[in-house]
């Protein structure tokens, strides 16, 4: 069973078209949702246009969130970040994760089909 504990790294703001790197960009220190010992963070961010935190997966080696892609809620976060624990040692460095697309589309479509269960699951829908 997973293990959460809240903890402070350094997240990278960087748009420049460049190797990124805690030494090299902009970062803030920001809180975190660790999973403990898996390498992957949940981020929670304050969306302004909905007017409510979303939450995205962030690779703790490097500072920077699996994707774009967020989840309306801590629950449904979680229930991403277990289901691509799988797919990779998260505790590699940034440089061993950023040649495999592959494995970024599988993030992106577990991420598809974690908001459909989810969106099932507080509907009291069947999936």
């Amino acid at each position: 069973m997973l293990q959460f504990r809240h903890r402070r790294i350094p997240i990278l703001f960087c748009a420049k078209a460049h190797a990124h790197s805690l030494f090299t960009c902009e970062h803030q220190m920001l809180e975190v949702i660790e999973a403990i010992g898996t390498g992957l963070a949940i981020q929670p961010t304050y969306n302004f246009t909905i007017g409510q935190d979303v939450y995205n997966l962030v690779h703790i080696a490097s500072g920077t969130a699996l994707t774009r892609d967020t989840t309306p809620t801590l629950i449904s976060a979680a229930m991403w970040l277990q289901r691509i624990l799988p797919l990779l040692d998260w505790t590699l460095p940034h440089e061993a994760l950023k040649p495999r697309t592959d494995i970024a589309y599988q993030v992106h479509w577990t991420w598809v089909e974690v908001i459909h269960k989810y969106n099932a699951l507080v509907s009291g829908r069947k999936v």
